[in-house]
């Protein structure tokens, strides 16, 4: 799981993602994107657990952290 972030607003710029499902996850990431999602927004957005797409929110919450 890799996720970008505008480093002065938290804006998510892209992700990647590999392995046997990564399709079934990337999709978030483009909606995310297009609904111009900071990284903050991302780690606050409840998920369903335990799920795999919930692995999102620790990227999203780790650059949350580093762009306050």
């Amino acid at each position: 799981m890799k996720l970008l972030a505008d480093p002065g607003t938290g804006e998510i710029l892209g992700g990647a993602c590999v392995g046997p499902i990564a399709g079934e996850l990337i999709h978030e990431i483009i909606a995310a994107m297009r609904g111009r999602m900071t990284v903050g927004e991302l780690a606050a957005m409840p998920h369903y657990h335990p799920t795999l797409a919930e692995i999102w929110t620790y990227p999203a919450a780790e650059l949350a952290q580093k762009i306050k």
